[in-house]
């Protein structure tokens, strides 16, 4: 397995031989490390220090369900401390066919220059961009930045072709567009032609871990309901929790959500003949949503619940299509809807800022979700969801550094794996389990669940570590007053979770063991608060049919 390290001032290209400590690591887990070990914690993020990466996990081109997610990372220009963002498409399988575990780009360019690298089975070259696909066909993968990652905009963001060759798949939290176009880089082609298969040490064991995990999927309550409704099913969900944003955080439960709800949008799609797939190879939740205009032209494309929170009704808005539009002039111009969405909403109430380490809160109240709060509060990631999303006892004040600590954990192990989020089974099957099986079966290992959990707690060490050192340290020691003093409708809650318990959710980070899976529904609705008694057995009778 290789490192493409790309030298943008020499345009120079080396492929290096992955290093046997790092052999069984990827996505956040070898950004976190690769960061630590080359960028200075002060470096300009903007600079020629910094390094954009591109990393994928372990298992991505092995065809197991779910693990083709790609990461990109460097130091942030919006918090000042390490980010790692994620995507689906084909590009991580391909790169793993290809053997290539990361891309490393470093330096800066020579002015005014702008890059493409060409990646394939037998060479790696610069090329001038132009018509890239007509060029090198219809099955390549391209990782590009839009107009505002070329300007350097902070809320840049990286797109990632999907399935169909539409750049789609977003990969915009933490402005790692702009780092991406600091180094004159417009894009990463990767061609898959001559890509050979990913060795398997066990195959009839691969085959059966991927069994069982894929029937784990297809019965489990969450996964169901993405695969039904798409992310937009939790509108309502969040609406009932009261963690939905309206106008600039100024209540959980918008009026008219109904209009944005999953419900809604799937008698759209059935109507105009929109399609819901998988974002990358293989899945088998197929959550992402291609969503037409009247006369059945693609508006847009992953439309999804944080668009159309925070593009939608923390603005105000809960017209489908205008949402939908506005979300391709963010992709058009590559940009993060969240960040987009969150400063557009500043026109309603300038003075009351939802951001935390330089980073716009998600589309999840912290004020309703308090254990998602101590997530943002306390994360390496800043305010993201991605980090540690977590519903669990949403509103006691109590136990939510423990709830948060354990959600942190599993994310930081999925992002290091490439496992999508959105596919965390809710009942008691454990992802850690299935990731210790998988790598076995793959490299003829003996992993234990314990092993893969030390590398998603490894890698928290890694970026804490790093951030200690830069300016993230330094930002924001607390939530926003409004958080901790606006009573939020309806649920009347303010984030009053102990400033303690949030100081030392880390001190708990070694210690740590799950010894028993925690049940837990990505985002639950609240059946008596809206819709009276029984409708989570008519939403379970309603996905199993």
């Amino acid at each position: 397995m290789k490192i493409l390290r790309v030298d943008i001032k020499n345009e120079k290209m080396t492929l290096e031989n992955l290093g046997e400590e790092w052999k069984f690591i990827g996505g956040s887990a070898f950004i976190a490390k690769m960061m630590n070990k080359e960028v200075p914690p002060a470096a300009d993020p903007l600079g020629p220090e910094n390094l954009f990466m591109v990393a994928i996990g372990p298992l991505a081109g092995t065809g197991a369900p779910q693990l083709g997610r790609i990461s990109v990372g460097g130091k942030s220009p919006l918090t000042l401390g390490i980010k790692e963002a994620n995507s689906g498409g084909p590009a991580a399988q391909i790169l793993d066919r290809l053997g290539i575990r990361a891309v490393i780009v470093q330096g800066g360019p020579h002015a005014h220059r702008l890059y493409c690298i060409f990646i394939s089975k037998d060479k790696t070259k610069f090329i001038p961009v132009n018509k890239l696909r007509k060029r090198y066909g219809e099955k390549i993968a391209v990782i590009s930045t839009g107009i505002a990652g070329e300007r350097k905009y902070k809320g840049a963001s990286v797109s990632f072709t999907d399935i169909f060759g539409d750049p789609s798949r977003n990969a915009a939290r933490g402005g790692l567009g702009a780092v991406m176009g600091s180094k004159g880089l417009k894009a990463i082609i990767i061609d898959p032609s001559q890509a050979g298969q990913v060795d398997i040490a066990h195959p009839e064991e691969f085959r059966r871990v991927v069994k069982s995990w894929v029937d784990t999927l297809k019965h489990d309550i969450s996964c169901s309901l993405y695969s039904c409704f798409g992310t937009p099913f939790a509108i309502s969900n969040s609406a009932s929790q009261g963690t939905l944003p309206s106008n600039n955080y100024r209540s959980g439960r918008p009026a008219n959500f109904i209009a944005v709800s999953g419900d809604s949008i799937q008698k759209i799609l059935f109507e105009r003949g929109g399609k819901m797939h998988g974002c990358m190879p293989g899945c088998v939740v197929q959550c992402s949503i291609i969503y037409p205009d009247k006369d059945g032209k693609r508006l847009c494309s992953a439309y999804e619940y944080e668009t159309i929170a925070m593009l939608g009704t923390n603005l105000g808005i809960t017209d489908p299509d205008a949402i939908a539009r506005l979300k391709f002039m963010c992709d058009d111009l590559g940009v993060d809807a969240i960040e987009t969405g969150s400063s557009l909403g500043l026109y309603l109430s300038v003075t009351r800022i939802p951001a935390y380490k330089g980073q716009a809160i998600p589309a999840h109240d912290p004020r309703s979700v308090k254990g998602t709060g101590v997530t943002y509060f306390t994360s390496p990631m800043g305010a993201d969801h991605t980090a540690g999303l977590t519903y669990k006892m949403p509103r006691n004040r109590d136990k939510q550094a423990e709830n948060s600590l354990r959600s942190q954990i599993q994310a930081a192990t999925c992002d290091a794996f490439g496992y999508c989020l959105n596919s965390v089974p809710g009942g008691r099957a454990s992802i850690y389990q299935c990731f210790a099986d998988l790598m076995n079966a793959t490299y003829g290992l003996r992993l234990t669940p314990n092993d893969i959990m030390e590398i998603g707690k490894q890698t928290l060490r890694d970026q804490l570590t790093f951030n200690e050192k830069a300016e993230f340290s330094k930002m924001d020691s607390r939530a926003a007053a409004f958080v901790r003093e606006e009573k939020i409708t309806p649920t009347g809650q303010v984030f009053d979770v102990d400033d303690a318990e949030i100081e030392n959710v880390w001190k708990g980070l070694d210690s740590f063991q799950e010894k028993e899976k925690v049940w837990e529904v990505r985002i639950p609705p609240l059946p008596d608060m809206m819709f009276g008694a029984g409708v989570v057995e008519n939403m379970g009778e309603r996905v199993r049919r």
